[in-house]
């Protein structure tokens, strides 16, 4: 029995196969891209180092490049992703705060990469920013939601077992759970009794 362990096939990487004769991270560019190399950071760093020589206050710059699930431009750096908004606030101020967000200011949008349009912020201070301008992803705006405002609202009413809850609305026990315990849909639970 062979107990050696298998590499990835690309040239100087040195990580564990994974699958189709890739590791993890060539065989999702493979997936992704159709090729195990491909990768936009390089093009997307310079893009970047670019905009924060002299940025315009006054006008956004959209991020050309791939965006993740999450909405944001995304670029690789060091090895991992990187939201191009974090990124670009990085690079134009010289520090990274790891416990701090890059929070769009007056523009909000998500694929706005000027460093003039962003600033640190808790996490605490994005998401109230977010909800005061409406461009949170809370309840039906989440792409992801499965319930409406209306059905959530009869919910937090009906005093059934949460099993058969869920079972009428086609989601899980424990997204009723979160409804009834307010850790899911609370802009809409917060003047709701239980």
């Amino acid at each position: 029995m062979d107990n050696s362990i298998k590499l990835c096939s690309i040239d100087g990487c040195n990580k564990k196969l994974y699958a189709k004769g890739f590791c993890k991270n060539h065989y999702q560019r493979f997936r992704k891209h159709g090729d195990p190399t491909k990768t936009l950071g390089g093009r997307g760093l310079k893009f970047l180092a670019e905009i924060i020589k002299n940025p315009d206050p006054g006008a956004c710059v959209i991020w050309p490049f791939g965006v993740g699930s999450h909405g944001y431009g995304a670029v690789w750096k060091d090895g991992r992703m990187v939201t191009a908004n974090r990124l670009a606030l990085i690079m134009h101020s010289g520090v990274d705060h790891p416990h701090l967000e890059a929070a769009h200011g007056e523009c909000h949008n998500r694929l706005c990469v000027n460093p003039l349009h962003l600033r640190w912020a808790t996490r605490k201070e994005n998401c109230a920013d977010k909800h005061r301008d409406g461009t949170h992803f809370a309840g039906e705006r989440n792409p992801k939601a499965k319930l409406t405002e209306p059905e959530v609202l009869k919910i937090l009413q009906d005093q059934r077992s949460q099993r058969k809850i869920a079972a009428d609305y086609g989601v899980s026990q424990m997204a009723i759970s979160c409804i009834k315990t307010k850790r899911c849909w609370s802009h809409l639970t917060e003047n709701v009794n239980r």
